[in-house]
């Protein structure tokens, strides 16, 4: 089972590499660490291969499986024929749902997706920190809002600061069926929200969405709020050692 998403059941890598340069991306970290000895990532994250052998694998019925969790199979860098050819396959397998993730969800409207598919873009924060080379979080919002296919997913990972009732209101109109909000658990040094803020933000969201899932790592972020709480008692002179 993939780490990313605690609902998947196994991941298909028909395509592997991207260039949205993401500063916090964890694939990079895998295919420039622990796997840089496979063939496939020998040249860099950014070398984009297709992997056709992989459009033989069988799956089975009732799995939820991550398309393409190495890469971004909708990057504008990879061929319509790549796309073509892996939605093809997921049609011959009707009981058994495709999660696809894009930060470029604009590029699903060029395509027709079988009612076993799941579309999916990443929604970290309603604010542009420039992080990536991908669209904005609100662009991507956008992009997959206009999207007609019923079945509609958002990763909230890693969360950052955001502002929530902007943040909730865009993720309620996208209507996702699925929503899995995780951290920055590997040290980028990213904007973080409180856990306060994260809490609240998933109450409301349970009020619509049919599964959210918080994902392991999360509640570091209570950590955020206790630190901030302190220098708040610093700068009004109510810190440990104040005279009373």
């Amino acid at each position: 089972m993939t780490k990313m998403f605690k609902s998947v059941s196994e991941t298909w890598n028909v395509v592997t590499g991207c260039k949205h340069a993401c500063v916090y991306c964890y694939a990079r970290i895998l295919a420039e660490g622990r796997l840089k000895h496979l063939e496939r990532y020998k040249a860099g994250f950014q070398e984009v291969k297709f992997h056709a052998g992989e459009l033989h694998r069988r799956f089975r019925p009732g799995s939820l499986v991550f398309v393409v969790d190495m890469g971004d199979l909708f990057g504008s860098w990879v061929p319509a024929e790549w796309i073509d050819a892996v939605i093809q396959r997921a049609w011959q397998f009707p009981h058994t749902d495709f999660l696809f993730l894009t930060k470029n969800p604009w590029r699903y409207h060029r395509f027709t997706f079988p009612p076993n598919a799941i579309l999916g873009t990443t929604i970290e924060t309603n604010r542009n920190y420039s992080l990536t080379t991908a669209d904005p979080p609100t662009a991507r919002y956008r992009a997959l809002l206009r999207h007609k296919h019923p079945r509609k997913f958002v990763s909230i990972e890693p969360v950052m600061a955001f502002d929530l009732a902007i943040l909730h209101k865009m993720l309620s109109d996208v209507d996702p069926e699925l929503i899995e909000i995780g951290a920055d658990n590997y040290g980028f040094n990213l904007p973080e929200p409180t856990g306060t803020m994260v809490r609240e933000l998933i109450r409301q969201l349970r009020r619509s969405c049919p599964k959210v899932v918080e994902k392991d790592g999360l509640w570091r972020l209570d950590d955020v709020a206790l630190k901030e709480a302190s220098a708040d008692k610093a700068d009004t002179g109510q810190g440990e050692g104040e005279d009373r």
